[in-house]
């Protein structure tokens, strides 16, 4: 009886994660202008002063900002369909240990996509090796070829595990996430 309820109200989306330019608030409004039940939940303070449906974990009590947050995840958890996590980071994390909650979304059938931006998957060693690479007279056009340290390899076997879908929002990424879906930056072309 539940299962059927379930099937027949609208599926809610929860944008989750570390809100960079704002670009998680205008996926959860693109998604609402359709139609969709969507929020966009950021545990950070964008630089910008963006803001999020639900913003978290900027305060400077780290124990409050952590019971909100692991408090936020049952909420989402038991109230939102699919998940739409941003730069690496899902609803449970407890000091190294990080992604804890995705194998119970996949147990609770809930549909998970993670999109990576940059340097939650890239070394930033990366970009030294393009600046002398071009100091060395490298043309400024030559490709170098994006890695990941240690963690974010364990990071993304993780994601490869447990996510339905990888995104990336730049195609460069695909050096690191080669079997990913691009999908670039978010517009407002109303404004």
């Amino acid at each position: 009886m539940q299962e059927a309820s379930a099937r027949s109200r609208p599926k809610r989306v929860l944008v989750f994660g570390h809100e960079i330019g704002g670009q998680m608030q205008l996926l959860a409004e693109g998604l609402r202008r359709r139609g969709i039940l969507a929020t966009a939940a950021a545990v950070n303070e964008d630089f910008r002063r963006f803001r999020c449906d639900v913003q978290m974990g900027v305060s400077d009590a780290r124990i409050r900002d952590a019971l909100s947050k692991w408090s936020f995840g049952l909420f989402a958890a038991s109230s939102y369909d699919v998940f739409h996590f941003f730069w690496g980071v899902s609803l449970f994390a407890l000091w190294r240990w990080h992604l804890l909650d995705l194998p119970l979304l996949r147990r609770m059938n809930k549909r998970v996509l993670v999109h990576f931006r940059g340097l939650d998957v890239v070394d930033m060693s990366t970009f030294d090796r393009a600046r002398e690479a071009a100091r060395q007279g490298g043309s400024g056009d030559a490709h170098v070829r994006l890695t990941s340290r240690p963690d974010q390899l364990k990071k993304l076997r993780i994601w490869r595990r447990w996510a339905d879908a990888l995104l990336i929002s730049e195609p460069d990424l695909w050096d690191v996430v080669p079997e990913a879906i691009l999908s670039p930056q978010v517009v407002e072309m109303s404004k």
